[in-house]
């Protein structure tokens, strides 16, 4: 409803000035939400028509307050300030126009071209960790807020089955634990299993000694030349250890998956490192740039025998000493950032490259519906396989360390002649998760004096410091089981089992979306878990506050739920008598400002935006229901009134978690 009456302004005040000879693009008008409803329920300044009009905008402002207050749905207008409008709105129609919007949603009108968000790509070599969840959390919420939007998305996750930590692990069951394939196999929880074995048998690891986790007394006298084995074997499929990389890396996978799904993120696509490399995407992309002609071989000097990506004339590479970037050493080997391109290059469609596909359903504990995975030739795609791929744009969702490689990734395409895909490659990156010294101690870490003082506590998989995802989620649904308890006596161990999961999802995705991008998360237990403030449970709470209106109102009345639901927005075709104090009109504003926040929230690339609008619908909520009680009032209409209310804000509230990846319990 909003959106609708801007696009009415600034369509009001375009024609206005186009009688008047002056063409602008209305776009440059940009509105505000006033701090106080005194102020208005919208606002938008004349800055901007100032040099266009030659006047001051305080001039301009007064000029064109009839103009707006003749808009359909504006109740009046104020000129205020040095330059703005202070729009107030005809509240019976912005209800009418909310309860049409909920009651019954329309699409977004779809855009042209397909979006590409690759997120998640843990390495399959040892469980998840908390910093893998802030990916995850990301990624699927920023894909959620695409879609709401309008745009299509296609969900890509990396599997890196031939990487150096694949590598590490597999030596260490090979040349450490001396353990037979068929052995690994037995071992149940593989991914915890290879959590501890990965930090104790990497060479370059600070390991902590532990109770079941010291070190081997030695280490091969080779290592560096043992893992630079093992790679050379995975890349080529050479036996054993291809055979051990294959079954740890699949299962592994499965466990990583399984966890998603429990967090309720889901992916159109699985890319595996392997399939890029038997299904030669790099040759292909090789030939296609050097094709294009950009890329060069130096004859001479340090990088001679080298292809390389010429990036000194590049704004962003030139202050370098040697900003050139080898794609092919001399030995015909590409590097890690080639192979990095040329996946890039693939999901622009650049390359002319097809994987042959195949659905990811062999693995018990996943019930995703369409999942699919690359494939290797000689495998062919089954009939009715989808084409992935070919996006207008791509959003990596990577750390903010990996910052220099993506900028390399990037400008390679720019300098090899794809300008547009290089424009349309973007970086969504984040800082890192840390730990609050309270939480890090309460999971088990020592810490000194001087760690206890500062704000957080870095974690590093290599120096065996980290928590696992698994167990941080353990711990969320413990202490929100323990809460649970407590408000609902008569629920079974199920009932609070299954609630308290919910909520600890709801606390682990909030917490990590509240914040800004660049801002490092400190991650707290206690305070994420909380049933006030701003925090996931927070906002359920908020959603079943409601939803238990509707449940006593039932039992008092003799009627269903959904009846008395059905009844009360009814109601709202006669809404010109309605009684809506600030409270429930701050609650209406803020409930239609739904679509407002989503593209909010888009624009700026920024899911902190929409988190905090559904903080903020909460909070009015819940200011409303305090001097709106339901059950108690007298007066038959009044109560009425609340009730559709109430049941406008539990659909949207609903939607708005949705949109945030988190579930309504059905008690808390």
């Amino acid at each position: 409803m909003i959106l609708i009456v801007r696009k009415k302004i600034r369509t009001a005040i375009a024609d206005h000035l186009s009688r008047e000879g002056v063409q602008f693009d209305p776009s440059v008008l940009q509105f505000e939400h006033p701090p106080s409803l005194d102020l208005g329920d919208i606002a938008v300044t004349t800055f901007p028509l100032a040099k266009i009009l030659k006047k001051p905008p305080k001039a301009i402002a007064e000029e064109l307050s009839s103009v707006v207050a003749s808009v359909e749905g504006v109740s009046r207008v104020e000129a205020a300030g040095k330059g703005y409008l202070n729009i107030f709105l005809e509240r019976g129609a912005a209800l009418r126009a909310l309860h049409d919007s909920v009651a019954h949603p329309t699409k977004p009108a779809a855009r042209a071209g397909k979006i590409i968000v690759e997120h998640t790509a843990i390495n399959p070599n040892k469980a998840a960790h908390v910093g893998h969840l802030r990916n995850a959390v990301l990624g699927d919420t920023w894909v959620r807020l695409l879609g709401a939007s309008g745009e299509k998305v296609e969900v890509q996750n990396l599997i890196d089955d031939l990487g150096v930590q694949v590598a590490d692990v597999v030596n260490g069951f090979i040349h450490y634990e001396k353990k037979s394939l068929e052995e690994v196999k037995k071992i149940p929880d593989l991914d915890d299993y290879c959590w501890v074995l990965y930090a104790k048998a990497n060479p370059e690891s600070a390991f902590e000694a532990g109770e079941g986790r010291e070190r081997p007394a030695e280490y091969p006298e080779d290592w560096a030349g043992l893992r630079k084995s093992a790679l050379k074997a995975l890349e080529e499929g050479a036996e054993p250890e291809t055979f051990y990389a294959s079954y740890i890396t699949h299962e592994i996978a499965r466990s990583h998956l399984s966890l998603m799904e429990s967090l309720n993120i889901r992916y159109d696509l699985l890319v595996w490192e392997s399939d890029i490399l038997r299904n030669e995407l790099w040759e292909r992309s090789f030939e296609a740039l050097k094709a294009s002609g950009k890329i060069i071989l130096e004859r001479e000097g340090e990088n001679e025998g080298c292809w390389v990506v010429p990036l000194r004339k590049s704004p962003a590479f030139k202050h370098l000493d040697d900003p050139d970037k080898i794609l092919v050493r001399s030995d015909g080997t590409a590097t890690y950032v080639a192979k990095d391109i040329a996946y890039q290059m693939w999901k622009f469609g650049i390359g002319g490259v097809e994987f042959p596909y195949g659905p990811f359903g062999d693995f018990e504990g996943l019930h995703q519906e369409k999942l699919w995975r690359t494939a290797s030739p000689p495998k062919a795609s089954p009939k009715g396989a989808p084409s992935f791929g070919k996006a207008a744009k791509v959003y990596n969702v990577i750390d903010v360390r990996q910052e220099y490689l993506q900028k390399i990734v990037a400008e390679s395409l720019r300098v090899a002649g794809f300008g547009k895909s290089a424009d349309n490659s973007v970086h969504f990156s984040y800082e890192m998760v840390a730990l609050t010294p309270r939480t890090a101690e309460e999971l088990g870490f020592r810490l000194t004096d001087e760690e206890r003082k500062k704000p957080y506590v870095e974690m590093s998989g290599r120096r065996g410091i980290g928590i696992k995802a698994k167990d941080l989620l353990e711990k969320l649904r413990d202490k929100a089981a323990v809460e649970v308890g407590k408000r609902n006596p008569g629920f079974t161990d199920d009932e609070v089992a299954k609630t308290a999961w919910r909520i600890a999802v709801a606390a682990l995705r909030y917490f990590m979306l509240r914040f800004t991008r660049n801002k490092v998360v400190a991650f707290d237990i206690d305070e994420a878990v909380q049933f006030e403030g701003e925090t996931g449970p927070y906002l359920q709470y908020s959603a079943v506050r409601v939803k238990n209106i509707f449940q006593k109102c039932a039992e008092a009345w003799g009627k269903t739920p959904d009846e008395i639901r059905a009844e009360a927005e009814a109601a709202l075709d006669g809404t010109q008598g309605w009684l809506l104090d600030d409270t429930a009109w701050q609650l209406l504003l803020t409930m239609s400002r739904l679509e407002d926040a989503v593209g909010q929230a888009v624009r700026s690339e920024e899911p902190s935006v929409f988190a905090r609008y559904a903080f903020t619908l909460a909070q009015h909520w819940n200011s409303f229901y305090h001097v709106n009680p339901v059950l108690q009032e007298k007066d038959e209409a009044i109560r009425g009134q609340r009730l559709a209310l109430a049941s406008l804000f539990e659909r949207r509230m609903t939607r708005v978690l949705a949109l945030l990846g988190i579930e309504v319990p059905e008690r808390m």
